[in-house]
């Protein structure tokens, strides 16, 4: 009886060992971040990217921008994002095509393929301290473009995203 009951004592022990181990990944340490230079000097809210216009272009992208080129269209909003399983962030939905948002066509662009583009900080001020000439779009003062280098055409013509579950 002894025996058995030392067996079974012995079988709880290594049954209760097994589960008390930490989950697989819990030995990491959760990063906490305390401004956006300790991430990135260039950071852009999903807020902001968010009914952001998107441009195309078959020029040659830069970097940074003090307006908006003349060769460059405006040929759609972002309507959303999409994250993957793996917390990868994968493509810009876009509405394209359309009147005024009417009869517009989602597309999903590889986020890849679309640059942010920054507006210099080198824009001059007036003695009040307000910037003058400022960079605006859809009346806000903007810091980044998204560019696209594609046409309208293509654009037009790729295929629908389709919503799961719409």
């Amino acid at each position: 009886m002894k025996m058995v009951i030392l067996s079974m004592f012995m079988a709880l022990l290594a049954f209760i060992t097994v589960f008390a181990q930490d989950e697989p990944g819990m030995e990491e340490s959760i990063i906490f971040y305390a401004s956006e230079e300790e991430i990135d000097p260039f950071v852009a809210y999903a807020y902001e990217i968010i009914h952001q216009t998107v441009f195309a272009t078959q020029q040659e992208v830069p970097e940074t921008v003090t307006e908006v080129p003349g060769e460059w269209e405006d040929v759609g909003l972002v309507n959303d994002l999409i994250l993957t399983r793996d917390r990868e962030f994968k493509a810009f939905l876009v509405d394209v095509g359309g009147f005024l948002g009417i009869a517009a066509r989602t597309v999903a662009i590889d986020a890849e393929s679309v640059k942010m583009v920054w507006v210099e900080d080198e824009l001059p001020a007036d003695t009040s301290g307000e910037v003058e000439n400022p960079i605006l779009h859809r009346d806000e003062l903007v810091e980044f473009f998204l560019v696209i280098q594609t046409t309208r055409e293509e654009l037009e013509n790729a295929p629908e995203f389709e919503r799961r579950g719409w």
